[in-house]
Formats: structure tokens, sequence, C-alpha cells
């Protein structure tokens, strides 16, 4: 079954920059800010006549491997020199961003948060797309979301098979079954194997949900249909879409 992609975000450091100098963001930790700054992205991306469902039918998936790790070591830090920070605490959750964002843009669909170390992305769109399967939603926000875990990143990028570089990312995509958005898609997505034809296999400036920013953009510049993501430890999984139905 093809699903349809309406829609595409990616979180820029301008963008994230932003959203962090506003009062609403003062507490909001940096995979919030990435996150959100995706999501705003992909909302722009949309017709200006386009208006959110905001009944129980749009639902939500997070991808991230690394989840609320970053929050985690600042609240250990703070708490053995300066004491507990309840609210670090509270968005120390590994779901902590769903939260955010469903309450933010008031979302009552479905909301999950999975995490499959190099395959967060793809585990997004996999769940995403049997939500849209099974009817259980008609449209979907996909998001993949890392941030660096300040302090440790280098430890981080030490244990992994292959050299990388770390950086913080997010990229989102909004998914639907074809009749139920009455908009032009910007391509279908099917799930499944593939015949390849691009290999990527880059980990500069990579983050390891970073499968949903890569289909972001391919969908906006065409690229070649069909990607081969090989990951740091030698794992392969594909993207596939098309323009047509």
């Amino acid at each position: 079954m093809k699903i349809a992609c309406f829609g595409s975000g990616i979180a820029t450091t301008e963008a994230v920059l932003a959203l962090g100098a506003s009062t609403e963001f003062r507490k909001a930790t940096k995979n919030m800010a990435f996150a959100c700054a995706a999501v705003e992205d992909l909302f722009q991306s949309l017709p200006q006549d386009w208006v959110r469902d905001e009944s129980a039918k749009m639902g939500i998936v997070v991808g991230t491997a690394e989840g609320e790790l970053s929050t985690t070591f600042q609240f250990l830090k703070r708490l053995e020199s300066q004491g507990a920070r309840p609210f670090l605490f509270q968005s120390s959750l590994h779901n902590a961003t769903l939260g955010f964002l469903t309450q933010k843009y008031n979302l009552r669909g479905p909301g999950i948060t999975v995490s499959g170390t190099y395959h967060s992305g793809e585990e997004a769109l996999d769940t995403a797309y049997s939500l849209l399967c099974a009817n259980t939603v008609a449209s979907v926000i996909v998001l993949g979301v890392d941030g660096l875990v300040e302090g440790v990143e280098s430890e981080f990028s030490a244990r992994m098979p292959k050299p990388v570089v770390l950086r913080a990312g997010a990229g989102a995509v909004l998914l639907a079954n074809p009749s139920e958005i009455n908009l032009p898609p910007l391509g279908f997505v099917e799930m499944g194997p593939s015949k390849v034809t691009k290999d990527l296999a880059s980990f500069e400036n990579y983050y390891r949900a970073n499968a949903v920013e890569i289909l972001a953009l391919s969908l906006r510049g065409g690229c070649p249909e069909s990607l081969r993501l090989t990951k740091p430890d030698g794992s392969v999984s594909c993207l596939q879409w098309s323009k047509d139905l």
C-alpha cells in the first residue's frame, strides 16, 4: 500500500536558535526545540489554506535514538552540585518531546515514541505506515529527532563501530492516505523491499534518527526514488517513494 506524503520539514540552526530565544521554550529541551523547528517548517511547506486536523484522527510518531539523554545528563550533573531540579527530571522522560508536541499543537490522536538505535527514523516511518494502513488515523506527523548529549558526545562517537561526526537534527513529514487530504502530494511512500537506485553512507554530521530528514529532503529535491542507507554498524535500510500513485 502506498501512503501519500503531503509536506516535509527540517530543523535549521537558525530556526532552533529563534525558538530557544522565546519565553515559551525557556524550559524546553534541545530535542523539543529541534522537533518544533522541523514541525514548523513542515507546516510552512503546506498551502496557506490547509487546516490542521485537531480531531483524534491526526496522530504523531516520534523516532529518537538518544531520547532525552542530554536532559538526564544535565539533571544528574546539577543534582551533584546544586540539588534536584524537578523540571529537568520531568523533561528527562524518554517521551517528553512527544508530550511537548502534542500539547503545543493540540494533537489528539495517537502519539507514539519509538527508538531503534540506528533505525529510529525508519521505525517511526514504519509505525506511522501501520497506523495508516489500519485506519487508526487519517494522517500522521512523523518526526525523527536526536540532540547531542552535551558532555559525552565524544564518548558516543568513539563507541560507534565506524568513525562519525555527530550533530543534533530533526526532520518531519506529513503522511496520510491519499483520499484524506485534498492537496497535491509531494510523493508516495512505500515500505518494504525496493530496487535501490542510490546508496548513501555518509557519517559526517550524523544523527541516528536521520532517516526522516533524508526522506524530507529527498522528496523536496526530487532525488532518486529509492535510497539504501548504510549505518555505522554496517546494517542497512531502504527508503522508497515515487511521484505517482
